[in-house]
């Protein structure tokens, strides 16, 4: 009768050991898909981001292509302007 009441208390403390790591258990997988939610979120906001800045970085191709063919536009007329004789207004006074 005793060695049945010493077995049945190591299958008691057994089982309150196996609730406990389960319950260990099931918090830490809880955490990781807390966690793996947080990373998909700012996995998604990073491409966003990225996406964002290639827009960026194409508009500023695009307008430094602008500028320089504005700079060059202006290069030719001033080019022009300074070949052509011009008339000189109150020169004779």
């Amino acid at each position: 009768m005793e060695e049945y009441r010493i077995r049945d208390a190591e299958a008691a403390r057994t089982a309150q050991a196996a609730a406990e790591a389960k319950a260990i258990f099931d918090r830490a997988e809880a955490a990781f898909k807390q966690a793996e939610a947080a990373r998909n979120q700012e996995v998604a906001a990073a491409e966003k981001t990225a996406e964002v800045a290639r827009s960026a970085e194409a508009a500023l191709a695009q307008s430094a292509a602008v500028e320089a063919n504005t700079s060059s536009t202006l290069s030719r007329v001033h080019q022009q302007i300074s070949s052509t004789p011009a008339p000189r207004i109150g020169a004779y006074y």
